[in-house]
């Protein structure tokens, strides 16, 4: 998350109003990630892909050599004893940070694909509810993990039965608010 203050340590001015979940930051991302699933769609690139070594090694990378170039990027770039100069500006930590990110995730998407496309290619009743409900938990999870997220602030304080409390009930109630979505008229179609 960005610092609140800006590099003088002056309150930064309000950001413009967005959609909700929209973070102008990723929306690069998001557009490039939108057009090169058309294009995979309409070239049928994306079986190929998932069956090669490359996105197999692309994965293998980004889950074991993502968290050693974090750490030494982190051990790296903090020299001023403060975070603030990975979240923003002008310094080559914010760079790294933001190449970091994007090639880990992209590296694990692909390794994804692949493992999935490999190991877990069967079919069951309960995973095609699964999958015929993902596009609208993709869409709706945001406020459900916030609305989950407010309603557990009073539970004690500790990260980590936190996440996997949140993981758990989020999961869990967005696809069960998926599937009321799909119910609804003229929904079905987009979700």
């Amino acid at each position: 998350m960005p610092p609140p203050n800006g590099p003088t340590g002056r309150p930064r001015p309000l950001d413009p109003p967005l959609p909700p979940n929209l973070q102008l930051c990723f929306f690069t991302q998001y557009v490039a990630f939108f057009i090169a699933g058309l294009h995979a769609a309409r070239h049928g690139w994306l079986l190929p892909l998932a069956a090669s070594d490359r996105a197999r090694t692309a994965g293998w990378l980004a889950l074991i050599g993502g968290p050693l170039v974090m750490l030494a990027v982190m051990a790296l770039g903090n020299t001023a004893g403060t975070l603030n100069v990975f979240f923003g500006g002008l310094h080559w930590q914010a760079l790294a940070f933001a190449l970091w990110e994007q090639l880990t995730g992209v590296g694990l998407s692909l390794g994804l694909v692949a493992l999935f496309s490999r190991k877990l290619n069967f079919d069951a009743p309960w995973l095609r509810w699964l999958a015929d409900r993902s596009f609208g938990v993709y869409v709706l999870h945001a406020p459900v993990l916030v609305a989950l997220a407010m309603l557990y602030r009073s539970l004690p304080q500790s990260p980590y039965p936190l996440v996997a409390l949140l993981t758990v009930t989020g999961l869990v109630a967005s696809f069960l608010l998926a599937d009321l979505a799909r119910r609804v008229p003229g929904l079905r179609a987009i979700l």
